[in-house]
């Protein structure tokens, strides 16, 4: 990871999404069948920042964006 290197394509690592500000610049990837590790890869070294389930991670995010959906309709 630290050398720029790809995880093997079993692993699906991808950036996140810009549009989800408090996860921009950082790289998911899924660890087993339902459980994903989200990190940030340094110049010297990887910042883990969290690791759960897909429901875990992105519930509120998920409640969120639903809400402001809501919101602009009214």
């Amino acid at each position: 990871m630290i050398a720029g290197d790809k995880l093997p394509e079993a692993f699906h690592e991808h950036r996140l999404a810009k549009r989800e500000a408090n996860l921009a610049g950082l790289t998911e990837c899924q660890l087993g069948a339902d459980l994903l590790l989200i990190y940030r890869v340094r110049r010297n070294s990887v910042a883990l920042h969290r690791i759960g389930t897909h429901r875990q991670l992105f519930r509120r995010q998920a409640k969120k964006a639903a809400a402001t959906r809501r919101s602009r309709k009214r």
